[in-house]
């Protein structure tokens, strides 16, 4: 498999998550990619899901020895490229959405270029997503408002868009502080067999 089809299979991959990735006329989302994984990192993430699991699985489906490969997921989560989940001497990997995820993990190690290829792509990904995903109390049926002029969303707090939160959120919040928050989470529901 050339370069190119490594990028443009994770750029589909990341789009097939809950988040989304879409794609752009420029091609920007690829140049974001190629930034941040290598072309072998970027088929390795592309047989990763959302739910954790084992070296072992996903040697099997990689059809790599899992000490070669864990060595390779190790190193892409510490880069911030995929999540991974430890409970004592175990470790389970399970793909990074793009936001909130893979960008957040890279906030502090930002470079000009990176920024730049993200400012560029940004506003194409909200545009995309949130015409795609309403918001969530739009999604669920909720019963009739009892009142008139009340809102059909069960909250009372006044709705604030993704972007806000997301935007608000990055000075306050480390990409490593972030990943131990969600590895704290996710180990708290994941019980090894």
């Amino acid at each position: 498999m050339n370069d190119i089809n490594a990028y443009e299979r994770l750029a589909r991959h990341l789009d097939r998550l809950p988040a989304g990735f879409p794609r752009t006329e420029s091609g920007v989302e690829l140049k974001i990619l190629q930034k941040l994984f290598t072309p072998q990192e970027a088929q390795l993430a592309v047989l990763l899901s959302l739910k954790p699991e084992s070296v072992e699985d996903i040697a099997e489906r990689a059809q790599m020895p899992p000490e070669e490969l864990a060595l390779r997921l190790e190193e892409m989560a510490r880069k911030g490229l995929i999540f991974r989940l430890r409970k004592g001497s175990e470790a389970r990997y399970m793909a990074a959405q793009f936001v909130i995820g893979i960008w957040e993990y890279h906030v502090n190690a930002l470079d000009e270029e990176l920024i730049a290829l993200v400012n560029e792509y940004i506003p194409v990904f909200f545009k995309k997503t949130l015409a795609l995903n309403p918001p969530s109390c739009e999604r669920f049926p909720y019963p009739a408002p009892s009142r008139r002029n009340s809102t059909s969303c069960p909250t009372k707090k006044p709705a604030v868009s993704s972007r806000s939160r997301i935007r608000s959120s990055w000075p306050l919040v480390s990409a490593e502080r972030s990943t131990r928050w969600r590895e704290k989470a996710a180990n708290a529901l994941w019980r090894p067999a």
